[in-house]
């Protein structure tokens, strides 16, 4: 039987009902209890061994004795008297029925444990176990968490809030220890004198020495239930009470969710009671998901590894890994050393590592990881505590600035390995060039009821859409590169055209408008995009001459409010994908594609251009000769 000891307050802070330290779990607590467990175990993996690291879920019950449980009640029923006086209604519904829990003869547990693990040795386990916002991984150069407070997420799903631990290693010899936490309010000693109590306590058959941490229990002396067979760790949340009919399905989606790279890397293998999830089941599992569960989409992608990139930069080494298929979302998602799933937030406050390339572009899914463990590190110092995006706002050092340069140096290479490999598919897929058709203005057809307001600043597309004329069933999309006004019959020609290919003895009729001058053209660029992220541009577009004859051409602000301006000087191309000869004059540019591929380029603008649209302005060769004199 277990005796509990909580520490005097001794006149230090009162903690109520709500632990700070938990509330970044409140979202789907079941799911991140998991995630949180077996990144602990992936963290401490023991490379001595072979085979991956395996996780063992399974509900067990035990006599309610075996957790002391009369003195665990008394405690209990003193925090429910902290949060009567506090008026804290749900903390009021929690204890009361915390203690009808312990009125039962056996209590409901629910049991995490893992092998081939290092156990938790000295220092870890003083981390999980006495220590609050430190963590302690050992010798790995790139675990999965860093703040320590990660352990608190099972106390969210335990109707008594009190998890057990357990470990057993090696080390002069077979060393076992085992300990129960609590974490409730503060509240008064049911025992003389009656002395303010610290909200967490102690759960152990070692007796309390005086001025001491209260000691674990060890060897025999562990309940049988809660010893484990082998080197290793395990938790057991106690008062274990799924709010879902189904808890083992659920942890089945969260698990492939969140661990499928571990998975099939075979780093990592899940039993839950008698189902396994492994390298071999991994499929099916996903099979049986949802059609719009994105991470069947990545893991597809490091299963199949069709296509794979390197990407160094200043900030550290990527792997790439690309799928394009016109059923892929058009996301990014990153996934740490250890094989877990970390973000594919489509903002770069969320996710550094995606770009807005457009749905219009392609269907693709990317899936990046940090190639070694020095860039992981970088990247975990940005992730908050629940893991699940990564914030370059969180460094606030001297090197801020620096770090989001270097990152936007890495979302640009990844974007533009991206373009280049859909550029190189353009000729295989009919493209309808429309993402964002309800929300952003085409130039000529302005609409005050659209805008752009609801996009995030960092990622604003800003672009003019076109059909492609190889389109079995084309929309009728009114809007034109210079301001005039195109329509598309059926078979993809512009009404008012010369019929033919467009290139000889005429002047396109998108030019006919107010901007239109005897020196620009649009008969040799097609299917123009522009994306804005902050000051870089990146422009796409099809060039229709003969390899080897250069294409000079401009960037003008678009709308109706910036109709008249200049075009915009340039002043760095940073890419060209797939390669080609450029030169910059002033505000014109001048490129000799190698051949008809789809080119995309980056260049770099002035902060002041920033406008609520572009377009791609072709000049005719006598004009860039005037230009350059």
């Amino acid at each position: 039987m277990l005796n509990w000891y909580f520490p005097p307050a001794n006149g230090g802070v009162s903690y109520g009902f709500n632990d700070a330290s938990q509330q970044h779990f409140r979202d789907n607590p079941w799911e991140q209890t998991i995630r949180e467990v077996i990144q602990n175990s992936l963290d401490a993996i023991d490379t001595s061994r072979n085979g991956p690291v395996k996780v063992y879920l399974s509900e067990i019950k035990i006599p309610a004795s075996e957790i002391g449980v009369t003195d665990l009640k008394n405690h209990i029923s003193s925090a429910l008297d902290s949060v009567r006086e506090e008026e804290n209604s749900e903390g009021i519904s929690f204890y009361e029925h915390a203690i009808k829990v312990l009125k039962n003869n056996e209590i409901n547990v629910l049991a995490i444990t893992d092998r081939n693990t290092t156990g938790l040795v000295d220092k870890k386990w003083k981390a999980l176990i006495y220590h609050e916002g430190i963590t302690n991984k050992g010798d790995l150069s790139a675990p999965g968490g860093s703040f320590g407070i990660g352990k608190n997420a099972p106390y969210l799903v335990s109707a008594l809030k009190t998890v057990c631990y357990s470990t057993r290693y090696l080390k002069r010899g077979r060393e076992e220890k085992f300990i129960a936490r609590c974490n409730i309010s503060s509240h008064k000693n049911p025992k003389p004198p009656h002395e303010e109590l610290q909200h967490i306590g102690f759960g152990t058959k070692t007796q309390l020495e005086p001025n001491t941490r209260p000691l674990p229990t060890e060897g025999s002396e562990i309940y049988k239930k809660f010893r484990l067979d082998e080197s290793g760790s395990g938790i057991f949340i106690m008062g274990f009470e799924p709010k879902v009919d189904d808890w083992i399905k659920i942890a089945k989606k969260s698990i492939a969710h969140n661990f499928f790279a571990a998975i099939h890397e075979k780093k990592l293998e899940i039993f839950i009671n008698s189902d396994s999830i492994n390298y071999e089941t991994l499929d099916a599992i996903f099979e049986n998901s949802k059609k719009n569960e994105f991470a069947r989409h990545y893991y597809h992608i490091i299963r199949d590894g069709k296509i794979t990139e390197s990407i160094d930069t200043e900030f550290g080494k990527f792997t790439l890994q690309l799928s394009l298929n016109k059923d892929l979302p058009n996301t990014i998602a990153y996934i740490n050393r250890r094989g877990m799933f970390i973000t594919d937030a489509r903002t770069f406050k969320d996710n550094p590592f995606y770009s807005p390339i457009g749905k219009g572009w392609a269907s693709y899914a990317a899936v990046v990881t940090a190639a070694d463990d020095s860039t992981d590190q970088k990247i975990r110092k940005m992730e908050p505590p629940n893991h699940k995006s990564i914030q370059h706002e969180r460094n606030v050092g001297p090197d801020s600035k620096l770090i989001k340069s270097q990152l936007k140096e890495v979302q640009r290479k990844i974007k533009n390995i991206i373009s280049g490999y859909i550029s190189s598919n353009d000729d295989k897929n009919d493209i309808l060039l429309s993402e964002f058709d309800d929300i952003l203005p085409m130039p000529g057809d302005h609409n005050p009821e659209k805008g752009n307001s609801s996009q995030d600043e960092e990622n604003q597309i800003l672009t003019h859409r076109q059909i492609i004329p190889k389109l079995r069933n084309p929309e009728i999309i009114g809007g034109s590169v210079l301001g005039g006004d195109i329509e598309y019959d059926p078979n993809g020609d512009e009404q008012g055209n010369q019929k033919g290919d467009g290139r000889q003895g005429t002047t396109d009729s998108a030019i006919s408008g107010r901007h239109s001058t005897p020196e620009q053209h649009t008969s040799f660029l097609e299917r123009k995009r522009i994306v804005r992220n902050d000051n870089i541009l990146s422009i796409a577009f099809t060039p229709l001459r003969n390899d080897g004859e250069s294409i000079c051409f401009a960037i003008k602000p678009a709308g109706e409010e910036k109709k008249d301006e200049d075009p915009i000087p340039i002043k760095v191309a940073n890419t060209t994908s797939p390669n080609s000869d450029m030169k910059i004059s002033k505000d014109r540019i001048t490129l000799t594609p190698k051949h008809n591929r789809r080119v995309v380029i980056d260049l770099e603008i002035p902060p002041a251009y920033e406008y609520t649209g572009y377009d791609i302005v072709e000049i005719l060769s006598n004009s860039t000769e005037e230009s350059e004199k």
